[in-house]
């Protein structure tokens, strides 16, 4: 099992992600996924620069058990999630330029994309806008406590139509993506999204 702290973690989640075929990723650890890092004894420690071609190129030491205990490590690759259709929607009519963020999953027709506050951003925003035809785009500001925090949960100014939560974030690592689809997508779970905390992204 491989275990990090959080300074290492995303250079390695970038070469192991690599090494699958991806063109990178991002760290999850063990909460994330639902796994109890403490039900299993830590074997390796990974340390790597980010620009290694396999994890077998980076170094690794014992796991101690001195010093704060690092945590269970997941990866969450770039394209490893499949998109088949992105679009901006307001009232629930398809938009051109400003709209709330819908998106296609096979097997599931389209839905939205949870406001995460950690992960979509502008950066995120420019992929979406490339992907539509645009060279820009950004997410609308909304209030927020003095710690960065949403306020409460944020009104959707482009409403319309029920549609299903079907990811909790889309976070592009690179921010040079061509698409929406060589993001990482992760999918949705019940009670981790506010009703109406929905991704919004205006084009230009």
């Amino acid at each position: 099992m491989l275990v990090s702290n959080d300074d290492e973690a995303p250079a390695v989640a970038q070469v192991v992600c690599r090494a699958l075929g991806y063109g990178g990723g991002i760290p999850r650890f063990s909460g994330w996924y639902g796994v109890n890092g403490t039900a299993t004894p830590l074997i390796w420690l990974p340390k790597c620069l980010g620009g290694e071609a396999s994890l077998e190129k980076c170094s690794f030491a014992r796991a101690g058990d001195e010093g704060p205990r690092p945590d269970t490590l997941g990866v969450a690759c770039a394209g490893s999630r499949t998109l088949s259709g992105v679009r901006l929607t307001s009232g629930g009519t398809p938009t051109v330029r400003a709209g709330r963020l819908e998106v296609r999953v096979p097997g599931r027709g389209w839905g939205v994309v949870c406001r995460n506050w950690d992960s979509f951003g502008d950066r995120e925003a420019n992929v979406t806008c490339r992907s539509l035809g645009y060279q820009h785009g950004v997410r609308p500001e909304y209030n927020t406590n003095p710690d960065g925090e949403p306020a409460a949960p944020p009104p959707t100014r482009h409403g319309g139509g029920k549609l299903p939560v079907l990811a909790l974030s889309i976070e592009c690592p690179r921010g040079s993506e061509a698409n929406v689809a060589g993001c990482i997508l992760e999918r949705s779970r019940p009670g981790y999204c506010y009703e109406k905390g929905h991704v919004e992204v205006e084009c230009s």
